[in-house]
């Protein structure tokens, strides 16, 4: 690829991708610390008043929900988190065809010794590198919170030996002060990988979408708009799905149904061995429906093929003249 065609992507970046990537950042790192503040049986006693009527929300039970990794795998789904990937691949997708177009600097481009496809392919290599790098950021955020904070615990009972034997029995001295253990012995890093793989596939797709959106389009604020039309529309039916029983069929109208990252990590640390497997099978070996790890494959692919349509369009299209 031209070399100042990726100069010229990472240069309009730059600023976008800092202001996102640190944001992201202090936030997932002071998710960590909130987290870290609440003791697990406060926070077991407060979930577990209303756990029934929030529990179809839920895409895992409330035994993983009531530990620390279950607890930090949350922050996959704050609005901040999914706000920001979402405007860094939807404002990168957009101004891939459309925000050359409405600036009338396409025309200046394609006078130049590069090819339609390059154009394409160059931004959409930098908006995938910026995706890829704010997760990383997120998983970075969850790494440097568990590793700085402690949480604490009530001591372990003490008790007493009997002499000649090693019979142990409960030796009760009255209320204990809670000591401090540090996070990490209670949560590892690696622990939420599927979950960042899943943020991943979430970013690809809406750049994808955003991308093909632009291809046909030339006013990029017209592109953002139909975006986030789609996003917002795509939300609402899978908050109606979760609503009532009877709406259910709404979550497999949209794309949010792939989106999982609790259930994730969840799989991860219950199957480690087979968390990465891309569909579920039962004792009998048939198969039982995409695994999340599969769901985040879905997704790729569809960007993916987002992408590819995007290609077709803005290579056989013509271009208007700029205004």
């Amino acid at each position: 690829m031209n070399y100042a065609l990726w100069k010229k992507s990472v240069h309009e970046t730059r600023w976008l991708l800092a202001a996102s990537g640190l944001g992201m950042f202090l936030f997932c790192w002071a998710r960590v610390w909130l987290v870290s503040l609440v003791t697990m049986s406060k926070f077991a006693n407060v979930v577990a008043e209303f756990w029934k009527d929030v529990e179809r929300f839920s895409p895992v039970p409330l035994d993983h929900l009531l530990t620390y990794p279950g607890r930090i795998a949350v922050t996959f789904e704050e609005l901040i988190v999914i706000l920001l990937i979402s405007v860094w691949a939807i404002g990168r997708g957009s101004d891939t065809i459309s925000g050359e177009l409405g600036r009338g600097t396409m025309e200046m481009l394609l006078a130049q010794p590069v090819s339609r496809s390059q154009i394409l392919l160059t931004q959409a290599a930098v908006t995938v590198a910026g995706i890829a790098a704010l997760v990383f950021v997120v998983w970075l955020g969850i790494f440097t919170g568990i590793h700085l904070f402690s949480v604490e615990e009530a001591p372990p009972a003490p008790t007493f030996t009997i002499p000649l034997t090693r019979i142990e029995i409960p030796w009760p001295v009255g209320d204990q002060e809670p000591i401090r253990v540090p996070l990490a012995t209670k949560a590892k890093s690696f622990q939420f990988t599927a979950g960042c793989i899943n943020l991943f596939a979430l970013g690809f797709f809406l750049a994808g979408m955003t991308t093909l959106l632009s291809s046909w389009d030339r006013y990029r604020w017209r592109t953002i708009g139909i975006a986030v039309g789609v996003y917002i529309v795509q939300i609402v039916l899978k908050v109606f799905g979760l609503a009532h029983e009877s709406l259910q069929w709404m979550s497999y109208c949209t794309f949010y149904v792939l989106y999982e990252p609790q259930a994730a990590v969840y799989a991860q640390i219950q199957h480690p061995r087979t968390w990465w497997y891309p569909i579920l099978t039962n004792d009998q070996g048939r198969w039982q429906g995409l695994s999340p790890l599969g769901d985040s494959l879905l997704l790729v692919m569809l960007g993916c093929l987002a992408y590819a349509s995007a290609l077709v369009i803005f290579r056989r299209r013509d271009l208007p003249a700029p205004l």
